[in-house]
């Protein structure tokens, strides 16, 4: 059978048609799955949805040593953070959502000696970003023990659990998680509530438009908000709490190191182990005060501020408000 030239010409184009169609399913699959490939640490799986409907992934491990430090900087995203056992720096990213952005989107990551450095940028330029669409992106990231933590991201929520070290992170736009924590911790966001609990060391958390939770830190803690409740529990530790439009509660444990709360436009209650020692300081501009401890008064009796000592006195404790009571009670 004689094949013309047109059927031989039909055949290469067949044949051409399926090169392409292939290389481009290769490559659209490699940009959906990057990095080191294999089944990361069991962790991920607490942090992940198990559904795994992202569109693309990207992961990498590091192997590094205790004491080094994670630098995050990401344009968008929430962020999740935990220790493991290995000395590795294990990072998964998922994104999902508008194809433009998603493909746009780049993460760079790098390794100095014990240290690891991770960009997510979303590759648009100049004043107006063409951000039609929507998008996501996850960062879940274990980090070895005794390893450091210092980044930002301009908008996502915060969720670390089992860190220990220094720890100095910023969101715009999300909440904050902390959870089993211990070192120096500096954290905060400009548009979300915080969730603190069971932290050892230093801590200073702010927040420019949420409420903040704390219970059980073992250590001094400045809590600050522009537009919430602050409820401050089970406190070890030097307190300064401020909020410029809420109410704040406060329960005091262990030794008194000091107390320093101030609201604009709410109430205040401090709750004091009955053995406490104490100078007490607390007034309002808008409403009245009441200390059910056993209180020596210093100056004339005023239902809007009292001075005076409980159990000889002893580390200040220091209450304002303009718009609201404070009640100084017995902790039960």
């Amino acid at each position: 059978m004689k094949i013309t030239m047109t059927t031989w010409i039909k055949i290469g184009a067949f044949i051409l048609i399926g090169v392409l169609f292939g290389g481009v399913m290769v490559l659209y699959s490699n940009s959906r799955t990057e990095g080191s490939g294999g089944k990361l640490s069991g962790v991920f799986e607490e942090m992940f949805d198990p559904s795994g409907k992202a569109d693309r992934v990207v992961e990498k491990v590091f192997t590094v040593k205790k004491g080094g430090t994670l630098t995050l900087n990401t344009e968008c995203g929430d962020v999740e953070i935990v220790s493991g056992s290995a000395d590795v720096v294990s990072v998964k990213v998922e994104l999902s959502g508008s194809d433009r952005r998603m493909e746009k989107f780049t993460v760079d990551m790098k390794q100095d000696g014990d240290d690891v450095s991770i960009d997510g940028r979303s590759g648009e330029e100049g004043f107006l970003r063409w951000n039609t669409g929507s998008f996501h992106v996850h960062y879940a990231i274990v980090i070895p023990e005794r390893y450091s933590l210092n980044g930002s991201t301009a908008g996502g929520d915060l969720k670390f659990k089992r860190l220990n070290g220094t720890i100095h992170f910023e969101t715009s736009g999300g909440n904050v998680y902390v959870d089993s924590s211990e070192g120096a911790f500096n954290l905060s966001t400009s548009g979300g509530d915080f969730h603190v609990n069971g932290l050892k060391g230093a801590t200073k958390i702010e927040t420019s438009g949420g409420n903040i939770h704390c219970d059980n830190i073992d250590g001094d803690l400045s809590a600050e908000t522009s537009g919430g409740d602050l409820k401050l529990k089970n406190v070890a530790g030097k307190l300064h709490g401020e909020t410029s439009g809420g109410n704040v509660s406060v329960r005091m444990q262990g030794e008194n190191k000091g107390i320093d709360v101030h609201t604009s436009g709410g109430n205040i209650t401090i709750e004091l182990p009955a053995l406490i020692k104490a100078t007490i300081d607390a007034s309002t501009s808008g409403g009245r005060v009441k200390c059910e401890l056993p209180l020596m008064l210093e100056g004339e009796i005023d239902n809007s501020s009292i001075q005076g000592t409980i159990n000889g006195g002893g580390p200040q404790i220091k209450a304002e408000t303009s718009g609201g009571d404070i009640k100084i009670i017995k902790l039960k």
